[in-house]
């Protein structure tokens, strides 16, 4: 079934696994996520057996976020132009194999602190090809208004592996080794790789050939640069990530600090962050919807900061048992605003590296949190390394003054579908030279600061859909006379620009083509070409131009 057979949105947030695809790849993403969960946490058990070292066992954690933050805008690019199920599929087979063989090597008793991380490294590999692709597809798999939804139930899943699968893994590591919990991950990592060999995703038309690499690397930047809301949502993403990680980083040595710290108290801890995550899924929808993303984000920073600074001074598992669920509830809470915004407030045509971008936010804040938090823990203590981290978070909630959180975006970032490319000569059509466009406008004099104003929006959506070299020059022989000018790589991109027109656009389109007073736009190659005016006919917003 695809998004587009759901019947309206849902009431609740768990209303939409009424839809077969979604519910069935959700089910697969709640079994990969828990496999995630026991090898984390496995290795960061095997770890302390193998080290005291604080800053070599947060380290585990940072060895499996690192690749993801390297990777993760490489991989959003090719998920943008090839199958996601099949970037999906390969991630998790890999993944299956490098647990298998961390399983083998922990029978064995061979394991040492550096052959430990370096797996832990290539399982971060495999996560970095499978969550871009997984995000990316949700729009794919349901309406865009259970979008937000969507998200918080790919939170709740993150959070049903935190419930389950540390209490899992602890109870194991307690009364088994840990190659079998190992083991356990590498099958639970089969299961989502049997559903997505069962998936048969319906393929997009193309009508223009795939972007090149390098041209979608830049494309994909360019349009988060050139959008001021998604670049604030990056920047609050990564500082609420570098808070977040410190406590779940430095979890294995509060725990075992404790008095009757072990494995087992490990994973019951873990299992009440988890709670207090899962039960944010369920309830921050309703929350936001009161109080705005954000108050919602705000909110998430100061839960995140109390959690944070408890955990450093708890004196009992009690204590950290009653802390812990603050800190999941907060977590989710903000991850799912801005993760939310973040897909929502892209195009369809760029949500792949859109996302991965933000996925990269995400992994260098959880990258650079948890080394900040091992390195702070051996150097301060925990209570210091905790009290340091409040300050950020706080720091963060207080960023919100300066950009606030955008409320989520309705279909204005839905395709146009008005462009038409214009009749050309084979010879330009084909041409692999440079295309620079001319685009004439007569403005009245007392028009002029309104025309300027429009042409500065349309000049954001130009760069945003990728012209370059833009520019806006005004005839000082004809007053009134302006000409704005952008440049393309070639003919086939100048029509994937047009062909990325949404509905925002439409109004400003509009008013600008008032001042074409027939004006006639042209064409120009660059190179030893003779230039081709086009006429543009009654309608020259269909050109793009």
């Amino acid at each position: 079934m695809s998004a587009t057979a759901a019947s309206g949105p849902s009431d609740s947030v768990t209303g939409i696994l009424r839809l077969p695809e979604f519910r069935r790849l959700w089910a697969g993403s709640v079994a990969s996520i828990i496999g995630n969960t026991v090898v984390l946490v496995s290795a960061g058990w095997l770890m302390t057996t193998l080290t005291d070292s604080a800053l070599l066992i947060a380290l585990v954690h940072t060895a499996t976020t690192l690749p993801v933050m390297l990777l993760s805008i490489p991989v959003g690019v090719l998920s943008d132009g090839f199958e996601r199920r099949n970037l999906m599929l390969a991630a998790h087979l890999f993944l299956m194999a490098i647990v298998a063989l961390l399983s083998l090597l922990a029978l064995s008793g061979v394991l040492s602190p550096l052959v430990l991380l370096s797996l832990t490294c290539l399982v971060g590999c495999g996560s970095a090809f499978y969550f871009p692709a997984w995000q990316a597809s949700i729009g794919d798999l349901v309406p865009r208004e259970e979008i937000p939804s969507a998200v918080a139930l790919n939170n709740v899943a993150h959070n049903i592996a935190r419930c389950i699968g540390p209490a899992t893994t602890g109870i194991l590591l307690a009364a088994v080794p840990a190659w079998i919990a190992l083991a356990l991950g590498a099958m639970l990592y089969a299961v989502m790789s049997s559903l997505l060999l069962a998936w048969r995703p319906a393929r997009e038309p193309r009508d223009l050939p795939r972007e090149g690499f390098f041209s979608a690397l830049r494309s994909g930047l360019v349009y988060v640069l050139s959008t001021p809301t998604l670049t604030s949502v990056v920047v609050r993403n990564f500082v609420f990530a570098f808070g977040a990680v410190h406590t779940l980083a430095l979890l294995p040595v509060i725990a075992t600090s404790l008095p009757r710290g072990g494995p087992a108290a490990y994973g019951m801890v873990l299992s009440c962050y988890g709670f207090g995550a899962l039960l944010s899924a369920f309830l921050s929808k309703i929350v936001r919807n009161r109080i705005g993303n954000e108050w919602m984000v705000r909110f998430a920073f100061l839960a995140v900061a109390a959690c944070a600074l408890g955990s450093g001074f708890a004196t009992s598992l009690w204590q950290l048992a009653l802390i812990l669920p603050l800190g999941g509830f907060g977590s989710v809470a903000g991850f799912t605003c801005l993760n939310s915004t973040m897909q929502l407030s892209a195009a369809r045509w760029v949500v792949g590296r859109v996302m991965s971008i933000h996925q990269t936010s995400t992994f260098a804040g959880l990258t650079t949190g948890s080394i900040v938090a091992g390195a702070a823990a051996d150097a301060l203590g925990l209570g210091g390394a905790m009290t340091l981290v409040f300050f950020v978070l706080l720091g963060g909630a207080a960023l919100g003054l300066l950009r606030p959180m955008p409320p989520l975006p309705g279909d204005a970032l839905q395709p146009l579908g008005r462009f038409v490319a214009p009749e050309l000569p084979v010879s330009v059509r084909e041409t692999k030279e440079r295309v620079v466009v001319q685009v004439p406008y007569r403005v009245p004099e007392e028009d002029t600061a309104g025309f300027l104003a429009a042409i500065e929006i349309r000049s954001r959506a130009r760069r945003r859909d990728g012209a370059q070299r833009w520019q806006l020059l005004q005839d000082i022989e004809t007053p009134g006379r302006w000409i704005e000018t952008y440049s393309v790589e070639n003919w086939i991109e100048y029509q994937r620009h047009n062909s990325r027109q949404t509905i925002g656009d439409r109004d400003n389109i509009d008013l600008l083509r008032g001042y074409r007073d027939g004006a006639i736009a042209r064409f120009l190659v660059q190179g030893p070409r003779v230039q081709q005016p086009v006429p543009m006919g009654a309608d020259p917003a269909r050109h793009g131009v």
